[in-house]
């Protein structure tokens, strides 16, 4: 069974029936907002505001398949997350078997509470990505996850093995850019509105990994988590359609 990171909750808001958690690190800048309640006013069935595809991709993102795709896979993900270790064999099953027809993107989401080594590990692998090695990179950062482990001694044992510029990695890894490219990722997710899977009428951010946003067209169908290689295609194969 796969288990999925959740991001820590701090603040428990109660407003009438409604039951309101707010992540710990958006307390801080978190508006208060009058609640108005009209018993006699129908409930908007309309469908809300969501994000667009072009809100969630940039093009700093790492990615593989056409550009012009039918349809377009964003996972946001977090290396040091078991959940996204055990389902990285089934998107390399998924992306082979769909490489010509399906674009898959890929979206840093450090969950830095959780798990210590997710940030630097994302900017290991953004820095093999300047090199040209992002999936070589990556695919030796998730078959370590447990045997040696993936902290900043065993990250750059992974970049000499494959035989990266060190130097060069080393100065990228730390740089302002790439920190910024990890920062707008995570932003993004936090501030997203993507439909539920469930109910397409009520919107949602990210808050766990793996996270996969499917988008058809370039629109957001909606987002779901761990999935089954038969799962994984058969969802493809209904968007294809």
């Amino acid at each position: 069974m796969l288990q999925f990171a959740i991001l820590p909750f701090t603040l428990i808001l109660v407003a009438g029936s409604a039951l309101f958690l707010i992540p710990a690190n958006r307390v801080a800048t978190q508006e208060s907002r009058p609640v108005v309640q009209n018993v006699n006013k129908m409930p908007d069935q309309s469908l809300p505001t969501k994000s667009l595809a072009t809100d969630l991709i940039k093009d700093f993102n790492p990615s593989k398949g056409p550009k012009d795709a039918k349809v377009t896979v964003i996972e946001f993900m977090d290396f040091q997350c078991p959940a996204c270790g055990a389902i990285y064999p089934v998107e390399e099953i998924v992306s082979k078997k769909y490489d010509s027809n399906v674009r898959f993107v890929f979206k840093m989401f450090p969950l830095k509470a959780l798990h210590k080594n997710a940030e630097s590990a994302a900017k290991s692998a953004l820095a093999a990505a300047k090199q040209g090695k992002y999936f070589e990179y990556v695919d030796k950062l998730f078959t370590s996850q447990n045997e040696p482990g993936i902290d900043p001694i065993n990250q750059e044992q992974l970049a000499k093995d494959l035989g990266i510029n060190l130097e060069q990695w080393k100065k990228d890894r730390e740089s302002a850019e790439i920190a910024n490219y990890i920062e707008t990722d995570y932003n993004d997710g936090i501030n997203a509105r993507i439909p539920s899977e469930s109910n397409p009428l009520q919107t949602e951010s990210v808050d766990s990994t793996p996270t996969f946003v499917f988008i058809k067209n370039g629109q957001i169908q909606y987002k779901t988590n761990g999935l089954t290689t038969d799962d994984f295609s058969q969802k493809l194969d209904e968007l294809l359609q």
